[in-house]
């Protein structure tokens, strides 16, 4: 807006007064007319509101498949972020999610804000439904397609509860079960990586439901590495291209085409007590020979490389540079307008979550049922792997934690379809200890790195972060339009919960 004098925002009050004041018995008489007119609407409709009945009919049409939009033609509904542009095919990017039954304010914050333009959201829950299993779909244009048992969906079934949400970027979301509920988030990776084998997309990210906010990783660097990956997908692409369909050759200035060539961790600022120092920090791993902190560089976590362009002929690294890997700035939270909130997230959670449901076992494996020792468990998983050949063909040591990668369709065809279909077996096989469930986060590195990771290959990490760094930080859920959504995924909750408790009637 253009700076006015003092003396033009006075003459310009005064014109509007001068106006104001001519026409003041007209505007009088139209304002009667236009109360007289209104009052009786408002008395009707407060009527209505305060009518029960009217509420629930309200929350039952919501809850009959009506598309649940956040208003994503809107600014407000656009991610932090933006979304990616250029984008890829629809489908071509999968999100994998894992979880038990996660509240909406849980998943649809970190989802929301990933702005990675066609993906395909697949959100697995293991909460058993009563009268049978149902899974929803939906895609931005608001359309799905629902499958359930004949009795109807019940009361909290989450594919029912998201059926029809649209989601920003033209992200289309699919919610399904996968019970039993064994096996946790290597069951969900190894389904979703055998069902869609001979259809795999160009790429997967494999994520657990409370998404970039955990002990184990932090908001900054996963938003960074997610876009990171998604570009380096479409690099790739130009540069195959421009080789006439050969091999992908990423040059030194090909960041992102170099970053998702390999298998991407998601996890950083690690709180493992297994893991210490600068790579801890960086990609949660303790793999010495691949991290580029050596010596005494350790102790305040710079690094260099050979740069001809620098005038000293090394460029150096700073891990902690502009807060990066930092909670109190990669976590902090961030609002609409770029607003900064002086509080940093430690996890998205649901307004019903409660934390330390996700640490108890006891309903997976009972204590009172036989099943293998941890050795026996673990050697099953060695039996498996040794017929497959695994010892001879791993190709790296490095490893990072907790099974939250990036990773391309090639990786995943390093092995037949027929692995995955006896991992996801072993991990949901009710006779095994817990250590089933780690099936995905302990040998995963080493079945899909197709070369060993080197110092270099870390940096790009480094290098990613600074191309993206103004990626930083967890948008929670204050933008107007995913308020919408969320207010109206409880409502059509609380209708299923009303015609549970009536009996439907």
């Amino acid at each position: 807006m253009l700076m006015q004098s003092k003396d033009q925002r006075t003459n310009v009050s005064s014109g509007a007064w001068n106006r104001a004041s001519i026409s003041r018995p007209k505007i009088r008489c139209q304002l009667g007319a236009l109360v007289s007119l209104l009052l009786p609407l408002l008395a009707a409709c407060l009527l209505l509101l305060v009518d029960g009945h009217f509420v629930r009919h309200a929350l039952a049409t919501e809850s009959s498949g009506l598309a649940l939009n956040g208003g994503s033609a809107g600014a407000d509904a656009e991610p932090f972020w933006g979304c990616e542009s250029p984008a890829l095919s629809p489908g071509a990017f999968h999100v994998v999610v894992s979880t038990f039954n996660a509240e909406p304010e849980q998943l649809l914050p970190w989802i929301w804000h990933l702005g990675l333009t066609n993906v395909a959201v697949y959100v697995y829950h293991r909460l058993e439904v009563p009268g049978g299993g149902s899974s929803s779909s939906s895609s931005s244009d608001g359309g799905s397609s629902n499958s359930s048992s004949s009795s109807g969906p019940a009361a909290g079934d989450p594919a029912s509860l998201y059926a029809g949400v649209v989601l920003p970027c033209s992200m289309a979301l699919h919610v399904a079960p996968l019970t039993p509920n064994k096996g946790r988030e290597a069951a969900v990776f190894l389904h979703h990586l055998a069902a869609h084998y001979d259809r795999l997309p160009e790429a997967l990210m494999l994520v657990h439901d409370h998404g970039p906010a955990s002990r184990h990783s932090l908001c900054g660097p996963f938003y960074r590495r997610a876009r990171g990956y998604y570009r380096g997908l479409l690099e790739r692409a130009q540069l195959a291209a421009a080789a006439g369909g050969g091999a992908v050759r990423p040059g030194k200035q090909h960041v992102f085409a170099r970053f998702s060539g390999m298998v991407v961790t998601l996890s950083s600022g690690c709180a493992e007590t297994w893991a210490r120092g600068c790579c801890a920090t960086l990609l949660c791993s303790n793999s010495p020979a691949a991290c580029p902190f050596q010596g005494p560089e350790t102790a305040n976590c710079t690094t260099h490389e050979a740069d001809r362009r620098a005038a000293s002929g090394l460029r150096q690294f700073y891990l902690h540079a502009n807060g990066q890997y930092d909670p109190r700035y990669d976590n902090q939270v961030v609002g609409p307008g770029g607003a900064a909130y002086p509080v940093a997230l430690i996890r998205y959670a649901g307004a019903a979550h409660r934390s330390t449901e996700m640490w108890n076992i006891s309903h997976e494996y009972p204590p009172d049922q036989p099943r293998r020792s941890k050795d026996e468990t673990l050697q099953l998983l060695r039996d498996l792997l040794a017929r497959h050949n695994f010892a001879a063909q791993r190709l790296t040591h490095f490893k990072s934690c907790c099974a939250s990668l990036l990773l391309r369709a090639e990786h995943v065809r390093r092995w037949p379809v027929e692995l995955y279909r006896e991992l996801l077996a072993y991990s949901m096989d009710p006779s095994m200890d817990y250590e089933a469930t780690k099936a995905v986060s302990g040998p995963g590195w080493a079945l899909w790195a197709d070369r060993d990771y080197g110092r270099r290959d870390v940096l790009d990490y480094l290098r990613v972060d600074t191309r993206l760094k103004a990626i930083q930080g967890c948008p929670a859920q204050r933008w107007p339009a995913l308020q919408r959504l969320l207010a109206g995924i409880r409502g059509r909750q609380a209708a299923q919960a009303g015609a549970a408790g009536t009996g439907g009637l």
